[in-house]
């Protein structure tokens, strides 16, 4: 079972239906084992739905909130369980897995073009960004006084991690830093 990713508009939805959950729940003065039984799913599920992990499909929706008498909790997890068509922006129904991008194959077939195009366009890009990056990065370092001689001697750099020098601590350095 995947955990919602927080800071997310799922996320969101999550915590909403895990505040009313447990809202209710307790209200009724019942156990998390009992709303397992009773919705027919286990003990830990019921446990990461009220902590906000996880929102359930409508179908364990419907029987969670026939259990505790809240058809809130119905509602919460269909609009939770709604986006929108990339193409249309029609409400397209979210189930179990991957969610859809589309409405329908039509919106689909005829954004595949607007896709490709994307996805080429995103790749140069990115490998533009890369370059840059790479090349202001090695500027930086060259012309760092400690790395006049192809080479690191800054440990804590915070450039460090993505330097195209080698680290190499001056031996002199090392053994003043040493005491004996």
């Amino acid at each position: 079972m995947r955990h919602i990713v927080e800071g997310t508009l799922h996320h969101e939805a999550a915590l909403v239906f895990a505040a009313e959950l447990r809202a209710v729940r307790l209200k009724r003065g019942v156990g998390t084992r009992i709303v397992a039984e009773a919705a027919g799913v286990s003990r830990t599920q019921v446990m990461h739905y009220e902590q906000g992990r996880n929102i359930p499909q409508v179908e364990t929706a419907v029987r969670l909130a026939d259990a505790l008498d809240a058809p809130k909790l119905i509602e919460i997890a269909k609009a939770a369980r709604v986006r929108a068509c990339r193409r249309c922006n029609q409400p397209v129904a979210v189930g179990a897995g991957r969610p859809p991008d589309y409405c329908s194959q039509v919106c689909r077939k005829a954004a595949k073009p607007e896709r490709r195009a994307v996805g080429k366009r995103a790749m140069r890009l990115m490998t533009d960004e890369r370059r840059v990056m790479r090349a202001a990065i090695a500027a930086m370092c060259a012309a760092c006084p400690d790395g006049t001689d192809g080479y690191c001697r800054v440990k804590e750099c915070p450039l460090r991690a993505v330097s195209p020098l080698q680290y190499r601590l001056d031996r002199k350095v090392a053994k003043k830093a040493v005491p004996r």
